[in-house]
């Protein structure tokens, strides 16, 4: 009589193991991804991805190869799901930055008329938000023609992404 109850507790006590590991093995794991904006195209690091949902005030589910990117300001969640269940997730930030462009140089002198010169454009970006912010930006410069002539008169940084609380840092010049 005692073998059959410890049998029966062996029995019960491995059915149970089986169970617990068959849960865990198939729970599906999400992970935070990083977000990309390249050229007007927008998508998430990992995958390959079998369709993304992009969360704001309502829910849109769409399939391919790449979701689209934020249409207006506001913050956005992005969840992408891979053909396992398993899901890639990243928050997207689209609104002001804080932006500081600067030069080595604020009064430049020359001896005579025709003179070149030259400084160097810094610009740092700042994302004060939780979400990747996607950024591109150009810079032109505002001068009076008729005092003198610049060469080039615009600077672009293209088009990618800032990381939650970080910098993007550009420089341009000689």
């Amino acid at each position: 009589m005692m073998f059959s109850v410890f049998y029966f507790y062996g029995v019960l006590r491995e059915a149970a193991a089986r169970g617990v590991q068959t849960v865990y093995s198939s729970v599906v794991h999400d992970k935070q991804v990083e977000f990309y904006f390249d050229g007007g195209v927008c998508g998430l690091g990992g995958g390959p991805y079998f369709y993304y949902i992009v969360l704001r005030d309502y829910e849109k589910v769409h399939n391919g190869t790449s979701p689209p990117c934020p249409p207006d300001p506001g913050i956005y969640k992005y969840i992408a799901v891979e053909r396992s269940g398993s899901l890639g997730y990243s928050f997207v930030y689209v609104g002001p930055a804080v932006i500081n462009l600067q030069a080595n140089a604020t009064v430049i002198y020359v001896n005579r008329a025709g003179d070149a010169f030259s400084f160097d454009l810094y610009l740092n970006v700042y994302n004060n938000s939780t979400g990747w912010l996607p950024s591109g930006y150009t810079v032109h410069l505002a001068y009076d023609g008729s005092v003198l002539s610049c060469s080039p008169i615009s600077f672009s940084v293209p088009d990618g992404v800032i990381s939650p609380a970080a910098s993007g840092f550009s420089s341009w010049g000689r």
